[in-house]
């Protein structure tokens, strides 16, 4: 696999594929997974970041501000937008 690939799949394990998610999280989750498969990496923090940037040129990222992303789907905006929906009822 490559680097986007196995991003794509930590993003989708822990279910950053609907909603916000930040930089800190994508690391505290992912960062371990990756240096395990990359035992030769020495800058996996780097790497993601790298990484993302390529994601979001392919379109598949938005970034939101700075260290927030999100997934460009039409379901995760339906997600995001029934989560701000219901919180604004309560």
């Amino acid at each position: 696999m490559s680097w986007k690939k196995d991003l794509k799949k930590e993003i989708e394990i822990n279910n950053f594929d609907l909603g916000i998610f930040t930089l800190q999280e994508l690391y505290r989750l992912s960062n371990n997974n990756l240096a395990m498969k990359y035992p030769n990496n020495n800058t996996i923090k780097a790497s993601i970041q790298r990484t993302l940037q390529d994601i979001r040129d392919e379109g598949y990222l938005i970034f939101l501000n700075r260290g927030e992303y999100k997934v460009n789907s039409p379901e995760n905006d339906e997600f995001i937008e029934f989560v701000e929906r219901y919180h604004r009822k309560k």
